[in-house]
């Protein structure tokens, strides 16, 4: 999502500007949905292994250095595949900027040659923009090489939502968002994702939560859950949900980054459950909801071996809350100077 942001404000404030999407998966699916010119990485192809990335003598990366030599592009945007960023930033040449996860640079839950991974392969970029809700500690931002010192800023929201920003809810009583992810992942990942699907459907039906939407982002997950109450819609595919973000009164979602951060970007009511995620990852749902709540005292906290009594009595006390008024504000601004100042240079 901090590409789909950064590409949307570049385009924006850029006259003329073309761009171009390398993805695949759910990723795909999503860029599709809003019009973007995607390449598929993995047409053709098998599936990328679970927690997998692009490898730098693999097929997909083959059709990636193909379609960016046809592009030839001024800038490279790498948003989560790190064995890629040598081969733009020093094989093609070209200005590439690395969106990095504060958890690549410092992550005590991941063994130190994955973090010392990360850093070497970032280091090689033109501009590391760490954006999260929490802060490296003092050093961890230094990464040497071409990047020097990574910037870190609060996590960029997608346009949509940095828009809807002091917006008031509307008339939708509920908004969850399982969100992307589940598909390429391990089954325990998929299986709280889908736990939390079913809490939700069952928390609109005894609480009377309607008008509700789910967001599954994945038509076989979405297949597996118990059939929705009247009232709840449960979208499949994957789906923009900004505004339906911003017309709920309370949101439910599980605690990754991009999406804990939307719900405090706007200042929403509900609950975050983390879900155990890869192991690079580690705990990273969990500090994640930490600061988001931190960040927003309207949001509450529930994990999965709380069970369903718990999720069900914080949403309701969410719900009987008057909110909270809420000073995040997003880094989008920082990022796209960042970035800009890159494509500009002195």
């Amino acid at each position: 999502m901090g590409a789909v942001a950064l590409e949307e404000m570049l385009r924006h404030a850029t006259p003329g500007l073309e761009s171009l999407f390398l993805s695949y998966e759910r990723g795909l699916a999503y860029l599709r949905t809003v019009g973007a010119n995607v390449v598929d990485l993995f047409a053709g192809l098998p599936p990328l292994s679970p927690n997998a990335f692009c490898t730098p003598f693999g097929p997909e990366t083959a059709r990636a250095m193909s379609a960016l030599a046809a592009f030839a592009p001024d800038l490279v945007i790498n948003d989560g595949e790190p064995y890629l960023v040598e081969l733009t930033s020093e094989v093609l040449g070209t200005p590439t900027v690395v969106l990095a996860h504060p958890l690549d640079l410092h992550n005590p839950g991941n063994s130190a040659l994955a973090v010392a991974l990360f850093r070497h392969f970032y280091a090689r970029a033109h501009c590391v923009i760490a954006h999260g809700l929490e802060r490296l500690p003092a050093g961890a931002s230094e990464l040497g090489g071409r990047a020097q010192r990574a910037l870190e800023v609060n996590t960029i929201v997608r346009p949509a939502i940095h828009r809807a920003i002091g917006r008031r809810p509307g008339a939708l009583a509920l908004a969850a968002v399982l969100g992307g992810g589940s598909q390429n992942s391990a089954e325990h990942f998929r299986a709280g994702t889908r736990q939390l699907g079913e809490w939700v459907l069952r928390a609109c039906s005894t609480l009377q939560l309607t008008p509700a939407v789910l967001f599954v982002s994945d038509p076989d997950l979405a297949a597996e859950l118990p059939a929705a109450p009247p009232g709840v819609t449960v979208v499949a595919d994957a789906a923009e949900n900004a505004d339906a973000l911003a017309d709920a009164e309370l949101v439910v979602g599980r605690a990754g980054r991009n999406l804990v951060s939307e719900f405090v970007a706007l200042g929403k009511r509900g609950v975050i459950v983390p879900v155990a995620g890869p192991a690079f990852r580690t705990s990273g749902q969990v500090v994640a909801a930490q600061e988001a709540a931190r960040a927003n005292p309207n949001l509450r906290i529930v994990r999965l071996e709380q069970g369903f009594e718990v999720f069900e009595r914080e949403l309701a006390a969410a719900r009987s809350t008057p909110a909270l008024s809420v000073a995040w504000r997003p880094g989008n601004d920082e990022a796209l100077a960042a970035v800009q100042r890159l494509l500009t240079p002195a």
